[in-house]
């Protein structure tokens, strides 16, 4: 079982309800939505695995495949969710910008093919 024990946590459960409030839909189809908006959106395959242990936890899942998310509501998730990483990565995404000559912005990092 996980529980809130961290600000990370909560922030992510809390913006999980929170959209799922906008959307009207349940807190399950909008984290079962998140997971495949972040495949789509993922340069590698990751596949959401779930497990629904009785009918009414299968058809909240697959409910969840009409659930779209906008790019408000996904960036919402993502950065309630987003782990710390520490040094060095603060460092380098500290110099980001000059790194990738001045506009980060402006940098498509390139696709990495999955096989």
């Amino acid at each position: 079982m996980h529980t809130e024990d961290d600000e990370r946590k909560t922030g992510t459960v809390d913006a999980v309800l929170a959209v799922a409030a906008d959307l009207g839909v349940p807190p399950a189809q909008v984290a079962m939505a998140w997971l495949s908006e972040r495949n789509a959106r993922s340069a590698t395959a990751l596949v959401p695995v779930i497990g629904p242990r009785n009918l009414a936890q299968l058809e909240d899942y697959l409910a969840a495949l009409d659930v779209h998310l906008d790019d408000e509501q996904y960036r919402r998730l993502d950065e309630a969710s987003r782990i710390q990483l520490g040094q060095p990565h603060d460092l380098i995404d500290s110099r980001r910008g000059p790194l990738l000559g001045g506009d980060a912005g402006a940098f498509e990092s390139p696709v990495v093919p999955v096989a």
